[in-house]
């Protein structure tokens, strides 16, 4: 009986036995498919390591770049703000000489009115003192002209000023962010 009883589960077994080796080489197909697909994945994860590499050097050396010409941008504003300096200066002694020069005129004005009651004995004096009095008014009017120019050139220069300046306040803006990329990516 006993026999009998290990003899049935024997057959049992013997039965069941090629069902299991079947789903045993099964399963080993499908490791040896899955294993395809993992190298690939790896192959995937160190190009993309690789890339990440890549873009962290590429972020460095544009802000490497971005810190250079930040520092240029600033130099180029300190000089325009030397040069803006420079030229008030010159404006206001420009505006000073005008000054003198329209006191200066308006003294020979008087002088000339003077000598409209002198006309008729001092013609020949007349004449030498409108002649000074056309020198000055040309003399005011090319004045008048120069400050003209610098006034248009302080305004140029005030142009230039302001574009560096939001210039240098994108570049000041874009290095967190650059920094911010940096370390997102060196995170990941």
């Amino acid at each position: 009986m006993y026999l009998d009883e290990s003899h049935k589960q024997l057959e049992a077994l013997n039965e069941k036995r090629p069902g299991v080796v079947q789903m045993v080489k099964l399963a080993d197909k499908e490791r040896e498919s899955l294993e395809t697909v993992k190298n690939e994945a790896e192959d995937y994860m160190l190009k993309e390591l690789s890339l990440l590499k890549w873009q962290e050097k590429a972020v460095k050396f544009v802000s490497e770049d971005n810190a250079v010409k930040m520092e240029e941008t600033k130099k180029t504003a300190s000089g325009l703000q030397e040069n803006i300096i420079v030229e008030r200066e010159k404006i206001q002694d420009n505006l000073k000489a005008l000054k003198e020069l329209e006191t200066l005129h308006n003294k020979h004005m008087k002088r000339q009115e003077e000598l409209d009651t002198t006309l008729k004995r001092c013609k020949d004096e007349f004449k030498e003192f409108e002649r000074q009095d056309v020198k000055h008014r040309e003399d005011l009017k090319h004045v008048k002209q120069k400050i003209k120019k610098m006034e248009e050139k302080a305004e140029k220069d005030a142009t230039k000023i302001t574009e560096i300046t939001r210039q240098s306040e994108e570049s000041t803006d874009l290095i967190p962010k650059l920094e911010e990329d940096i370390l997102s990516s060196q995170h990941q």
